[in-house]
């Protein structure tokens, strides 16, 4: 997917607008924004400083710049996301802070690419892993 082709389609315009509407209305506030396949290209477009963190799951973009506040979570086994691997490398030799931490691999159990790609595979994460910054006691939910 080419990025300025991409962001003439209805779902990109889509994802903008919304993007828009909440950065001013919620003037001040810090982001989050999540995406999976697909809209992993939204989410690598529209990361900026105004975002706090940019999560992929399994990203479907190439060739993308990464961001310093953007992670990446992919299966091994995923072929849509295979691309975004080479890129990870690259940007750990230029960029020192773009750390292990912004590409978290989950190893393939299946050998199966489509169900590699697909959100259950979150479930093989650490459920106390922590993904992105800015998460702290300031952000922890007590009940």
């Amino acid at each position: 997917m080419s990025d300025p082709g991409y962001k003439l389609t209805p779902r990109y315009q889509t994802a903008l607008k919304m993007y828009k509407n909440a950065i001013n209305k919620y003037q001040g506030y810090k982001f989050e924004l999540l995406g999976y396949s697909q809209s992993g290209v939204i989410v690598n477009s529209l990361c900026s400083d105004k975002v706090r963190n940019c999560i992929s799951l399994n990203p479907a973009y190439k060739n993308a710049s990464l961001k310093n506040n953007e992670y990446i979570i992919r299966s091994t086994g995923d072929v849509v996301s295979n691309l975004t691997a080479p890129k990870k490398a690259l940007n750990s030799i230029l960029y020192p802070q773009w750390t292990k931490k912004h590409m978290v691999n989950i190893e393939n159990k299946t050998g199966n690419p489509i169900t590699e790609h697909k959100v259950d595979t979150l479930d093989r994460l650490n459920p106390n892993m922590i993904i992105g910054r800015g998460v702290g006691r300031q952000m922890m939910i007590k009940k």
